[in-house]
């Protein structure tokens, strides 16, 4: 039986043997996130929540899109004379090392973006940042900037907190 739970040195689990011996406290990986409290009773509140937990979730998306992206294999495209172009030129402009270093980029501006410290019009890391990317960027702080908006408009100060560890 494997339970977790978020410390602050990442998450850990206790891995209970089915032989009856002690569990031992085992970190399984960290995690930083944003937690979006409210109160009950705003109904716009929780809206602005919701869309703020969708909005890191496309984010976070993209960013391990980034990360993980390989070039498509020719296999069913041979004959298509478009399909060809598209995979040489992405041999050409995506080289493995271009690829990690903006999947480095990407994972920088995400701890930002969580932190509150990202200024999308003045790091230049993130306007390297592919557009659609920076569009889940974007997207995540005016969520962001809302769910602040109206929670001191329902009377409650923001209470956004990260959470987890690096």
């Amino acid at each position: 039986m494997v339970t977790g739970d978020s410390q602050r040195s990442g998450f850990s689990s206790d891995v209970a043997s089915f032989a009856g011996l002690a569990s031992r406290p085992q970190r399984v990986g960290t995690g930083r996130f944003l937690v979006a409290a409210y109160r009950g009773d705003c109904p716009d509140a929780r809206q602005a929540a919701r869309r703020l937990a969708d909005a890191e979730a496309a984010m976070r998306s993209h960013v391990h899109a980034i990360g993980s992206s390989e070039t498509m294999p020719l296999a069913g495209s041979i004959g298509n004379p478009a399909s060809i172009l598209r995979h040489v030129s992405r041999r050409i402009d995506w080289s493995e090392s271009f690829n990690r270093e903006l999947a480095t980029k990407a994972a920088v501006a995400l701890h930002m973006a969580l932190d509150g410290s990202l200024q999308p019009h003045t790091d230049r890391d993130f306007r390297d940042l592919p557009v659609d990317v920076r569009a889940a960027f974007l997207d995540y702080l005016a969520a962001r900037k809302e769910f602040g908006r109206v929670n001191r408009l329902a009377g409650q100060p923001a209470t956004e907190t990260v959470a987890g560890a690096n």
